[in-house]
Formats: C-alpha cells, sequence, structure tokens
C-alpha cells in the first residue's frame, strides 16, 4: 500500500512550538504504513535532514543536494548511516546542465 504524502514548504513554520522541532511535528500527522522513505530536496547543510532522521530512524532517508561543498558535508554527517542514501544531483522542470 502506498500512502502519497503532499508536498510541504518547511519554511512556513507554528511559531508556538520552540527550536527547530516544530519543523518536523507535522510527520506525526500520517498513518504508519510499514517504514517509509522521507526525500529532502536541497538538502544543503543537513539542517532539516538531521532532524528527520532523528524523529524517524527506521526510515530510508534520500537527501538530494547538488552543490559539490553541501554534498560532501552530507556525506560526512550521515554517510556512515545505513538507512541514508545521498545523491548528487538537482530535480527541475527541465533537463539541463546549471553551474552552481
Amino acid at each position: 500500500m502506498i500512502v502519497q504524502i503532499p508536498a510541504l514548504n518547511l519554511t512556513g513554520t507554528d511559531p508556538g512550538l520552540e527550536g527547530w522541532h516544530r519543523e518536523t511535528t507535522f510527520l506525526n500527522a500520517y498513518p504508519s504504513v510499514g517504514e517509509p522513505n522521507i526525500f529532502v530536496i536541497g538538502a544543503y547543510s543537513g539542517t532539516i535532514a538531521g532532524l528527520l532522521i532523528d524523529q524517524l530512524p527506521g526510515a530510508t532517508h534520500w537527501l538530494l543536494e547538488p552543490q559539490d561543498w553541501a554534498y560532501r558535508q552530507l556525506c560526512e554527517k550521515f554517510g556512515h548511516l545505513p538507512n541514508v542514501r545521498i545523491r548528487q544531483f538537482a530535480l527541475g522542470d527541465r533537463s539541463g546542465v546549471l553551474k552552481m
């Protein structure tokens, strides 16, 4: 069974909750149907990815980041974790190459 959760913009947060935990509390509202796959598109330095990994340690986490320095930083932070997949690419609405 596949449960599709709509994409969410995590920049809009609940100011009533302290700290970064407010970023991931929306996950508690969805039913559990096995271990999920979590995709962090534009994982950058890994702040949100780290919170998601801590909150859902049984999930498979896919971190996508095109920038060389950020990709290397993600590999250093999370590359040792067996449930984390780090890929150096971007997603867009057309094929192409962009120098960053």
